[in-house]
């Protein structure tokens, strides 16, 4: 794959791949990694599209919270429950 992405930066498209490669079983278990799936991802390889109905799920999870990735420089982060209340537990 690096002659193609060596053509691509010649066309002035600098991209980076960072693989992830993750089981049904694995993905169910989440990870914050995912939370910023949602924005920055591009799914190359999803075998009966489990991955995109588990981030379309997630994002609406995150919508119902008023979750918010806030961007601060280079770098983000995420408020995933804006309104949280001292000792409140919550679940994404």
């Amino acid at each position: 794959i690096e002659p193609l992405l060596q053509k691509v930066r010649k066309k002035g498209i600098n991209l980076e791949l960072s693989p992830v490669l993750k089981t049904p079983e694995e993905i169910e278990k989440g990870s914050l990694l995912f939370l910023d799936f949602i924005e920055d991802a591009r799914i190359l390889y999803d075998k009966e599209n489990f991955f995109h109905f588990f981030l379309a799920e997630l994002k609406k999870k995150l919508k119902k919270l008023g979750a918010k990735r806030i961007k601060q420089g280079e770098r983000w982060y995420w408020v995933l429950k804006p309104d949280l209340k001292p000792g409140e537990v919550f679940e994404i």
